[in-house]
């Protein structure tokens, strides 16, 4: 739909749609592919669109929604500054 458009794609940023399909970029149990039909449609609104690549290249990370998948794995995220960096956890 918004592949060559770029009035198609500014519209979704002014409707905040960037932020909702970003939301969509997590594993979900119950719709598997719901991540990946997520970042190609991101890929789509933000190719030849330098609104919509300045925009994502503005957002800052605020906080760890859930880790526990890397914590198991024996990963620590955290975030500073906006910048999310991830250590490797010490064995106790």
């Amino acid at each position: 739909m918004c592949h060559d458009s770029n009035a198609i794609k500014d519209e979704i940023r002014t409707l905040h749609g960037l932020e909702l399909i970003l939301s969509s970029c997590v594993i979900d149990e119950h719709n598997p592919y719901m991540k990946e039909h997520a970042i190609l449609c991101l890929k789509f609104l933000l190719q030849d669109n330098a609104m919509n690549q300045e925009f994502v290249a503005q957002l800052e990370a605020k906080q760890v929604i859930d880790g526990s998948a890397l914590s198991d794995a024996g990963y620590e995220i955290t975030i500073a500054d906006g910048n999310v960096k991830l250590k490797h956890k010490p064995r106790e």
